[in-house]
Parts: C-alpha cells; structure tokens; sequence
C-alpha cells in the first residue's frame, strides 16, 4: 500500500520513519522540489521513493491516501489539489493560519465523500487518553481547575517561526486543543498574558516565547496553560486536573525511572528531549488510525472543526495579548 507524502521537513521525515518502521505493508511515495539531506538516510530504503514532480507524484494512482506535512501557509492549496482524487487526506496542525480559508477547506471536503483529519497527535498519547477515561469515568468527579505545563527544551530558528504563526498558533495550540479534548467543551473566555523572556530576536519578529493563559470553561472549570520556548532541564510536559473528588496527573516521561544516590545527592535520567522522543507512541498511534481510514475502515479522526475551535482559541488569546483584557471566545 502506498502513502503520498508532501513535505520533506523535520515533521516529515518523522512520518515518513514511523510509516517505514512500524508499518511493513506500507511505502513511502514523497513529493518535494528537492531532496533535502535529512532524507539522504531513507532513499536507501526500497519502500521509499522520491518524486521532484508534482504531475510525477500525483499520477501515480495507486497511492491509497496523502500526508501534508508542508509548511502551513501551503496546506489550503495542497489540498485544493488533492480533493478531486477521492482519497484520505491527514494534515498536519495546524491546518491553516485564517478562520476563512479552514471554512473554505470546511466547504471543499465536507460532501467530497471521504474524510480529512488533522494531527493533532496528543490525543493519541497513551498517557493522556488515560487521563481522559478517567474523568469520562468520574474518577476525581467534577474537574474543577485543569493545569497544562508545556515547554520546549529550546526555541526554533527564526527563520521557521517567521511562517509559524508564531507562539500561539504553532505551540500553545496543541494545548488549546488538548483542554477541549479533556473537557468535550469549548471554552467560553480567555486571558493571555505574553512576553519575550528568552531571545529578543523573538520579539523582532513580532513573537512572544513566554506565555500564560486562563480559560473559562461553561461548567465552571479553569484550564490554566503555561509555555515557554525554552527549559533549561528538559522537554516539560505536565497535565494536572483536580476535581470534586480528588485530582490526577501526568508526569514528564524518561529514559528510565531509576535513580542513582551518592555523595551529590540524588540523580535520574534526563527528561525525553522533544517532542519526537515524548510523544513518539502518538504518532505511530495516529498513523494506524489513518491508514484504517484509508483501507476503508473506521478510524478516529481529529475533525476540520476541532482544528478550527483550537485555532479560533489561539486567535482569541492573540486578541487578549493585545486588548490587555479577557477576551470572550465567539
């Protein structure tokens, strides 16, 4: 079975990897204008083929599904060329930077007859979809203050955050989206405070790489999110939800959880280093979904619509940055 895969970055390659090695059935059609020297290493590989064509690449039909893992500021237009084919789109988050041109993407998949899902891949994790069983179970009851810590070991290069969308588009989505994802709500508010902490190149280009944010939620819950572009210990992924009955977390996860004692205390291994290493297992987890789909069978998708409300949060919480004031969530 053949995936088409557009977008040769760091993301993709990631793809491409975990499609390689977890799934032996599958290969690896990729499409970029050059061969970039992170896929040196896969061309050796019989189940990798690369295409500097477009007509190339799309004119082979027995491709079964398509993975976009372009920068975002492409995705609308990739897939403006890829519905006319039939087949299962994923795109990778997030699916576009305007309110307009998701609706617009909205309208041109919604009757096409097969699904497009966005990778949003943290609601895969095995760590977190526990977490949310145990709150659809009522395990700590009525969850009343939920605390997300996400922070990068280090900030990426100016150069992609100049088309990322920046801190709130490109990382603090992933916990926008998360809150909703625990809550099966939408947040009714939002308050954001932002400012530049690490690199002042950062804030040059407009960004922020420090950031708090407070949501309402319509049953009472607060979800408080803190980011920052860089820990000096590690990639920090915490989830914490206290609730009428008691409270359950997540920790940050590591090689092993042995700890060594002597003369200088006391020492584990470090935290993962990103979120390649952390959240791996979600990505194969999404991958197996997605190729369910494309072999005609069900699987979990991550819909047009919830890449739109956790967009329409980043873009609330930009307003409140600027507004200096909570900004409600319309």
């Amino acid at each position: 079975m053949k995936i088409g895969l557009i977008g040769l970055g760091r993301i993709g390659k990631l793809y491409a990897e975990i499609l390689l090695k977890n799934f032996d059935e599958i290969e690896v059609c990729a499409f970029s204008p050059r061969l970039q020297k992170r896929f040196y290493d896969l061309t050796h590989i019989s189940r990798f083929k690369f295409f500097s064509s477009w007509n190339s690449f799309i004119g082979d039909h027995s491709i079964i599904g398509y993975i976009i893992a372009a920068p975002s500021t492409t995705h609308y237009e990739y897939i403006k060329k890829l519905i006319k084919f039939g087949k299962p789109i994923f795109c990778e988050k997030p699916l576009d930077l305007s309110l307009k041109r998701i609706d617009k993407i909205h309208e041109l998949t919604k009757d096409s007859g097969f699904p497009i899902t966005i990778g949003f891949n943290r609601r895969f994790d095995p760590d977190i979809r526990q977490l949310k069983k145990e709150i659809q179970t009522g395990t700590i009851g009525t969850p009343h203050i939920v605390k997300i810590t996400s922070r990068d070991p280090a900030p990426p290069s100016i150069e992609f955050l100049r088309s990322s969308g920046g801190l709130f588009l490109d990382m603090v989505i992933h916990d926008f989206d998360m809150a909703r994802f625990l809550l099966d709500e939408e947040p009714i508010s939002i308050y954001s405070e932002a400012e530049v902490l690490i690199d002042q190149e950062i804030g040059k280009i407009g960004d922020f790489d420090t950031a708090i944010s407070t949501l309402k939620f319509p049953k009472g819950t607060m979800v408080v999110i803190d980011n920052s572009r860089r820990s000096v210990y590690g990639y920090d992924q915490r989830i914490e939800v206290f609730g009428s009955k008691g409270m359950i977390t997540t920790k940050n996860q590591r090689d092993h959880s042995v700890i060594k004692y002597d003369h200088k205390g006391s020492h584990m291994t470090p935290l993962k280093d990103f979120f390649i290493e952390r959240y791996y297992q979600s990505y194969v987890n999404e991958m197996t979904e997605f190729l369910k789909i494309c072999q005609g069978d069900k699987g979990q998708i991550v819909t047009v619509n919830d890449a739109r409300q956790a967009t329409k949060i980043a873009l609330a919480a930009m307003k409140s940055i600027k507004n200096q004031r909570q900004n409600l969530i319309q």
